[in-house]
């Protein structure tokens, strides 16, 4: 073989200098169906050694004669070999057994096994590129199946080239382009965009008409491009790396009415003690205040560590950039399908954001940050402000967070208890200014507080400060554990989390629009060498909406057996979730849903391949209850409701493919049933194929599509459609993806064709 990942030599060496405990007996019937019928894949655990001691143990208990055992040494589980020979190489102890099968892939092979010397060696030449299954079978003088021992691997052909590094300068890189362009009722809707200016005249009013400017037809309508370059380069401790993207909808590119979406990004870090970046970043400083908003700007991060840079003492790290840009009022004309509609949009003002953390430890084991963060809008010039006013539109903010987080790790990271909190400030117009009658106007540089400030009624009217801080803060505490047993692994996971009323952060926009209190636990048991998963899920949560509270339950639970190949699998998935008001309203309502998922897929040996098979069937069901407390007044009406009727989906999606031996051509077949209760349900069945070509340096894969579409509430028509993938290897290196793909539902057609290219270098 020329090349195969560590992990093989790994195994190597571990089992060489241990013994290899006996496996379970199991037993079956004779010929080769039986044999096929047994298989089931061992993990690498499954495999280990085992201690001298258990061994006789076991032994003795069952007073049977010894047996044979055998572990893989080449490959190891997972591995992937970058040649077409592939030498299997296993060691096995104990004596020798009375006949001996190698199962490949599901069938039997024609070749002998070597055992000499405890070592067993089966060769496999001309293997194709994919995932590889193969079974070693002992069997007794009965023919019976003593042991079975099976491990999955990797072929890719040809290896990826890799340029061979000269001294301590490293350098490599990617670069991919794609492009697609979109017809018929695929486009985009946006047809032309114009910016609203307010004209003034000599000797005029004040205030003038609303004039548009000349428009702009985004790019975007029908094409979807984007080119996207990264490179690193490494010496010594230092190392560099640059990243680029363009996309065709970015306002560059003749679109000035939407955010950015062009991504620019650098790094220069020396060791693990400094690093600056610049660009477009994505820092996480605290979930609950910096976690995943786009950063246009710098950052440094500094970092006392130790010699070996494992272990960080104390960092600092600051960001500061800009969020949003400035989208000034413009008129935009759709394309609705059904005729035109113009929408008037009103100004965006821009955004800026600075972030400081502070923190120590920052390993598995030890984690204490504190964070601040203040994020402020643009209020633009006067005629931006009268020309807002005019359209109603949104007003600058401004927002300032502070926070503390603390993460402690147990046993080598497999129990961490952590605890975060946050307060914000957060003024929904600050284009107002500080309130003076407050005297907040001598911190107007630090934070600009006025009327607008969320939770300032508890400070400027009854000076409640714990109710502002409760009503302003957001914290969450919680422990997690992963814990390996004997033969088990459970995982726990426990989270108490408050959302204040007021509390609002601009830096993390997956924050959640619910405040209340609540607690979820999540348990989750992997057994049987990760062929079995069991998992729930219990959440209790109250929502306070100013106004009045409600009450969200959740239960939901799931178990998916995985046994290996050629033995059905698995998965049953669901739960039920409930919300009902708390306390007495005059209208009161309760809702649930509720929505179950059970899956499968099986593999078996049929005729000159293998046949692999899935079925999918979703069943939800949604129900709203209003009822109402007041007296009933039926010449008013104030006792009628509306009433809403269960709703009940169901959805069937069943898929088959059938792969030929010894070649790549795969015919497949899916079918989709889909009912909601209120429309006819809809039947799709699609037919395809897969294949290469030219030595698997071509890989094609179509499929033709006959379906339906709700045409009205009562009838279904007919739809037509057909998508083509075509994949091209240019050596180890660069790939190539052509696709296309159309879809006719009655008189309108959606069309999409595009190319995509990648190449490492």
């Amino acid at each position: 073989m020329k090349a195969i990942s560590s992990l093989g030599l790994l195994a190597l060496l571990s089992v060489t200098w241990a013994q290899v405990a006996p496996p379970p007996q199991v037993s079956a019937g004779d010929g080769k169906d039986s044999v096929v019928a047994e298989t089931r894949p061992d993990s690498a655990v499954s495999t280990a050694p085992a201690a001298p001691e258990e061994a006789e143990e076991e032994e003795d208990e069952g007073a049977k004669p010894p047996q044979a055992s055998l572990a893989f040494l080449i490959p190891a589980e997972g591995d992937v070999i970058y040649a077409e020979d592939v030498r299997i190489v296993a060691y096995v102890q104990g004596p020798s057994p009375s006949a001996m099968l190698a199962v490949l892939d599901g069938y039997s092979l024609d070749r002998p096994l070597r055992l000499e010397e405890g070592m067993l060696t089966v060769e496999l030449p001309g293997m194709r590129p994919g995932v590889h299954e193969i079974k070693v079978v002992f069997l007794d003088e009965r023919q019976q199946i003593q042991m079975s021992r099976t491990v999955r691997f990797f072929v890719r052909v040809p290896e990826p080239h890799h340029k061979p590094a000269k001294g301590a300068l490293r350098q490599f890189g990617r670069a991919l382009a794609q492009m697609d362009w979109k017809g018929a009722e695929a486009k985009g809707q946006v047809m032309r965009q114009s910016e609203l200016k307010i004209q003034r005249m000599p000797g005029a009013p004040a205030y003038d008409s609303l004039v548009r400017k000349s428009g702009q037809s985004p790019l975007s309508q029908n094409i979807d491009g984007a080119t996207e370059v990264s490179y690193t380069v490494k010496y010594d401790r230092f190392e560099s790396f640059l990243k680029g993207l363009l996309r065709a909808d970015d306002p560059l590119f003749s679109q000035s009415f939407r955010q950015p979406s062009n991504r620019f990004s650098g790094r220069i870090a020396y060791g693990p003690w400094l690093t600056v970046r610049g660009g477009d970043l994505y820092p996480v400083y605290n979930n609950l205040i910096l976690n995943g908003t786009r950063v246009r700007g710098g950052e440094v991060n500094v970092a006392a560590v130790t010699d070996d840079g494992e272990k960080h003492w104390l960092y600092a790290k600051a960001v500061t950039g800009e969020t949003k840009i400035e989208i000034p009022a413009y008129v935009a004309e759709y394309d609705t399908g059904n005729g035109k509609r113009m929408d008037t949009v009103s100004r965006s003002p821009g955004q800026n954001l600075t972030a400081i953390r502070l923190g120590a430890g920052g390993g598995e084991h030890f984690d204490l940050g504190f964070t601040i963060m203040k994020a402020s809008e643009t209020s633009g010039d006067s005629i931006d402000r009268v020309l807002n006013d005019s359209l109603h539109g949104v007003r600058p903010i401004e927002n300032l967070a502070t926070g503390l987080d603390l993460r402690v790790g147990l046993w080598d990271g497999r129990i961490q208890a952590f605890g975060t909190w946050a307060s914000s400030l957060y003024t929904r117009d600050r284009s107002l200014g500080a309130d003076t009658s407050k005297g907040m106007d001598q911190f107007e540089n630090l934070f600009v507080a006025n009327l607008t400030t969320r939770g300032w009624q508890y400070l400027a009217g009854n000076k409640d400060i714990p109710g502002f801080i409760d009503v302003n803060s957001a914290y969450e505490a919680g422990l997690t554990t992963s814990l390996p047993f004997s033969g088990m692994v459970a995982e726990t996971e426990f989270r108490y989390s408050h959302l204040g009323l007021e509390y609002h952060s601009e830096g993390n926009p997956f924050l959640g629009t619910n405040p209340g209190d609540g607690w979820n636990l999540q348990q989750r048991l992997v057994v049987l060498d990760n062929r079995l998963f069991l998992g729930v899920e219990v959440e209790n949560f109250v929502e306070e909406l100013g106004f009045y509270k409600q009450d969200e339950r959740a239960l939901k639970g799931e178990i998916r057996f995985l046994p290996g190949a050629y033995r059905p699998a698995f998965w049953v998935n669901g739960g039920l979730t409930s919300r009902a008001p708390r306390g007495n309203y005059p209208y009161q309502f309760n809702q649930e849903f509720a929505q179950i998922n059970v899956g499968g897929f099986h593999q078996i040996n049929l005729g000159p391949g293998k046949l692999h098979g899935s079925v999918l069937y979703g069943f939800t069901r949604g129900e709203l209850d209003l009822k109402s407390n007041l007296p009933p007044d039926t010449a008013n009406g104030t006792d009628t409701l509306l009433s809403f009727p269960v709703s009940l989906t169901h959805i069937v999606n069943t898929s088959m493919q059938y792969k030929f031996r010894g070649s790549d051509f795969a015919p497949k077949l899916s079918y989709t049933f889909a009912s909601n209760g209120v429309q006819e349900p809809t039947h799709n069945l699609a037919l395809g194929f897969q294949n290469t070509y030219f030595s698997q340096q071509m890989r094609v894969d179509c499929d033709l599509i006959v379906g339906q579409y709700p045409k009205t509430v009562r009838e279904n028509d007919l739809s037509l459609g057909e998508n083509l993938t075509v994949v091209l290897r240019l050596g180890g290196d660069q790939s190539v993806r052509l696709r296309e793909k159309w879809v006719q539902y009655g008189d309108r057609a959606s069309i999409i064709a595009g190319a995509y290219y990648e190449v490492f270098f």
